[in-house]
């Protein structure tokens, strides 16, 4: 039950280590003090012993290989089809009707959508259960981000960059960094992240591709008068590119082409409440001490981040856990049967 930030003062006394052995909290979406150590211990320790990776032709390499195996074991997908109702009767799911009108009976069904769309809109029930309605009740939708992606006239080499990911922050204090995550005051703290620095393939020779991004929740975004969106958007992507020009000088005058994404693009995208991109706030009530699986009607499996901890693996491992859990529960049905 104790937040990262007390196990590290236990151990550590220089802020600059603390701040350096911290550095992955914004990959869990919290500041140090508020996020639970049983969730930065494991990301520490995988990191450390087995290595980070990138996957050669970026995350959309990963899913076209999911699709691939998919379609090869004998599935079959639809694209931007998106689901409408998830039918149940008499305490189980019967299957799944799309925007279109097309019905799909099924014993099984696996939502990936967020927990709160899958209960609230898509199933058919008209009551939830009360330890559903208790579990949205104490969870905080979880932080967004701002993104800026640009394509540069130069090689990471000539920008000095040396990793391909990299933690950039004006402040020591996670603290000060996260909390500029509620307004739009210059942001104290970015991830840049150079994809053609292990992985050549991603950009031309002598150019480079380059992601910033930094915690932004979305109602921060959503206050914003829609006449002021654009130049909002934009004035503040110049100050992140400032910020990263701190650390690498000269990325402005390298810009070949930029695009930029608000938490508001995130929930268009992703249709997630706030453009959440870890689910809900990983507090300590979020821990496995205190979440349960939210009960629905038999058949139906969640996965994604709005089940655990979000992040890309974690995301991958729950759909893995999903997908076992199915096959083990078919199976038990066909030995009664």
């Amino acid at each position: 039950m104790r937040s990262s930030q007390d196990v590290l003062d236990e151990f550590f006394s220089d802020p600059r280590l603390k701040a350096t052995l911290g550095a992955y909290w914004p990959y869990l979406g919290l500041p140090l003090d508020e996020l639970p150590f049983v969730e930065l211990g494991p990301m520490f320790f995988l990191y450390a012993h087995y290595k980070p990776y990138h996957i050669r032709g970026g995350s959309q390499a990963m899913s076209n290989a999911l699709l691939q195996s998919f379609l090869e074991a004998g599935g079959e997908v639809q694209f931007n089809t998106a689901a409408a109702k998830i039918h149940t009767d008499q305490g189980r799911v019967t299957g799944v009707t799309t925007e279109h009108g097309t019905r799909f009976n099924a014993a099984s069904v696996v939502s990936n959508a967020s927990s709160i769309h899958t209960f609230n809109e898509l199933l058919d029930v008209e009551t939830l259960e009360p330890q559903v309605r208790e579990t949205f009740q104490h969870s905080r939708v979880g932080v967004s981000g701002f993104i800026v992606y640009l394509g540069l006239d130069v090689s990471p080499e000539e920008l000095g960059i040396t990793a391909a990911s990299n933690f950039i922050c004006s402040d020591l204090d996670d603290r000060a960094v996260f909390d500029t995550a509620n307004n739009l005051d210059d942001p104290a703290g970015c991830l840049l992240t150079c994809y053609n620095y292990d992985d050549p393939t991603f950009a031309p020779e002598g150019k480079s591709v380059i992601g910033l991004m930094c915690a932004q929740y979305g109602k921060v975004w959503e206050d914003i008068p829609q006449e002021a969106y654009f130049d909002t958007k934009y004035e503040f992507a110049q100050r992140l590119i400032r910020l990263a020009e701190r650390v690498y000088p000269g990325i402005q005058a390298h810009i070949e082409e930029v695009e930029v994404a608000t938490p508001l693009t995130v929930m268009r995208y992703l249709n997630t409440p706030g453009g959440a991109i870890y689910g809900f706030d990983q507090n300590a009530l979020e821990t496995p001490v205190f979440r349960q699986r939210l009960k629905g009607p038999e058949g139906l499996y969640l996965a994604g981040a709005w089940t655990g901890p979000g992040g890309f693996q974690p995301t991958y491992m729950s759909g893995h856990a999903a997908a076992n859990t199915v096959v083990r529960h078919h199976r038990t049905n066909l030995a009664a049967e």
